[in-house]
């Protein structure tokens, strides 16, 4: 558990630079259970993740998993407020050396960026619009793109705006 810790908080670091503080929070059914706990950078382990900074929301940073070729290959996803990709992570996997595994290089994780929900998607072709797949590796490249990145963020998206619509009721 220490090491998943520490391998989590490195890979936060990488993707997000600029933060201080890091608020906590969680879905219980699809339901926000409105718990937030503030604390620093360094003393934090959490799956579902909102950045600030100065009290403004800069992005959200979300665990997931996607079933690969022959793992389960466990991702870490930073997306800014627009719910546009910023930079994923490989946090774990057992993929096919020489393959499968070519999932942790930039050129493949790079498509990511600025990517949105709708061009979350594997194509077999060279593209710049989606993520272009593996050669050799298709199976791992869509359990990246689509099963881990693509459905954390549309987990975000319906969660988060379930709970803006839940405080806007509350205020009227």
């Amino acid at each position: 558990m220490k090491e998943e810790k520490k391998q989590l908080e490195e890979r936060l670091f990488s993707i997000l630079t600029k933060i201080d503080i890091v608020k906590k929070t969680g879905w219980v059914s699809g339901k926000d259970v409105d718990k937030f706990e503030e604390f620093k950078i360094d003393s934090f382990f959490s799956k579902k993740l909102k950045i600030k900074i100065i009290n403004k929301v800069i992005g959200y940073l979300i665990q997931s998993f996607g079933k690969g070729y022959s793992s389960y290959i466990n991702t870490l996803t930073a997306v800014d407020t627009d719910f546009k990709v910023k930079k994923i992570g490989i946090l774990s996997h057992a993929e096919t050396p020489g393959l499968g595994d070519e999932i942790e290089k930039d050129n493949f994780m790079n498509q990511f960026k600025e990517k949105d929900l709708d061009h979350l998607k594997v194509l077999k072709t060279d593209t710049k619009e989606y993520v272009q797949a593996i050669s050799g590796a298709t199976i791992s490249s869509r359990a990246v793109t689509e099963d881990a990145v693509r459905n954390a963020v549309s987990f975000l998206i319906n969660n988060i705006k379930q709970k803006e619509k839940l405080d806007d009721t509350e205020k009227n």
